[in-house]
């Protein structure tokens, strides 16, 4: 993995500053998305990162992510990125960003870093100078520059995000990296949903298609399969537009150790009818969440919501929302699951 251009000393100093200023967090970005950020800014008002990142504006992309040491929806994101940056690119410059909590110490910052594989990487800390700059608000945020400096990303909660036009945070990372035009994905929100990763799946209950009939969504995990867990609505275009989408990729790419279980809004008489005349023939398990129970525990609050579960119950992998690209999502994440027979037989 490729190390910022950023001197071992320098790294020691950026330890300095922890918790962001909640007015800072608050005020309105003095760089919006779509501007080239200065670098007399940077170094004037961006405080130890704004400093490590000036002397690479206009001069090569940089991928800022915000993390929190101990909290695993962040360091989850980070560690994702980092993976992929080490996949896509050798020009992009990585930095892991982070902010303190109250009573955490800058050694905390380098203790994660090397439990997670990432010693070779600066500890940034930031005191909300740079937060304020580009408009971070929320843990994680990624922060994408092209190569001209000009802030094409800020916000999300997954590197695989997809902003406007379907494209992801990572693919606008690596068209940066390949010094290709990058569009303008502006801020993107923070998805409750994924705040599930790396926690159990809640055994929350809904009924089979009949309304009467309930199961709990922990009954499909039996330490054997993994689980796609989709929530979706009759109502939702996205949804009855990537459902079919779906079912023929499982046609195409079979799978002996993934089921799939989708969960559709059912909470209206009319809502139980729609998911009943549209999936009943779709090779899933169907619930229905009748009485939103589902929905608001699994953090739902844009459909499509997809949900892989490793065998253990623990949720791997989450995506949400109508740009959501199924294919490259699942051929990103469920290779590691194990292949079916037949496809091991014709390797």
């Amino acid at each position: 993995m490729r190390n910022p251009i950023v001197p071992a000393a320098l790294a020691a100093c950026l330890l300095l500053v922890s918790v962001p200023p909640a007015a800072a967090q608050r005020r309105a970005a003095l760089v919006p998305p779509g501007e080239a950020v200065p670098v007399p800014l940077l170094e004037a008002e961006g405080g130890p990162v704004g400093r490590a990142v000036a002397p690479l504006v206009g001069k090569a992309p940089v991928l800022a992510v915000y993390w929190r040491p101990g909290d695993p929806l962040s360091e989850e994101a980070l560690v994702r990125a980092a993976a992929m940056v080490q996949e896509v690119t050798t020009r992009l410059h990585f930095f892991p960003v982070a902010v303190l909590a109250a009573r955490q110490s800058p050694g905390a910052v380098r203790a994660r870093l090397r439990a997670m594989g990432m010693s070779g990487f600066p500890a940034l800390v930031d005191g909300g100078q740079f937060a304020r700059i580009v408009g971070v608000r929320s843990i994680p945020s990624f922060v994408l520059l092209d190569a001209g400096g000009v802030l094409r990303v800020v916000g999300g909660s997954d590197i695989t995000q997809v902003g406007p036009g379907s494209v992801s945070i990572a693919e606008a990372m690596a068209r940066a990296a390949a010094g290709k035009p990058v569009p303008t994905l502006g801020a993107l929100p923070t998805r409750q949903v994924f705040r599930l990763l790396r926690k159990k799946l809640p055994p929350l209950a809904g009924t089979r298609l009949d309304g009467k009939t309930w199961v709990k969504l922990t009954d499909f995990v039996d330490g054997r399969h993994w689980v796609l867990v989709v929530f979706w609505s009759p109502i939702c275009p996205h949804c009855v537009k990537m459902l079919p989408e779906l079912r023929l990729w499982l046609e195409t790419h079979p799978r002996e150790d993934l089921r799939v279980v989708d969960i559709s809004r059912g909470d209206a008489p009319a809502l139980q009818k729609g998911a009943r005349d549209f999936i009943a023939g779709y090779p899933f398990e169907h619930v229905l969440d009748v009485d939103r129970q589902i929905a608001r525990g699994l953090r739902v609050h844009e459909t499509p919501a997809l949900f892989l579960v490793a065998p253990d119950g623990t949720v791997k992998a989450v995506q949400a929302g109508g740009s959501v690209d199924i294919k490259g999502w699942l051929a990103t994440e469920l290779p590691r699951a194990k292949a079916t027979s037949g496809e091991a037989a014709s390797r």
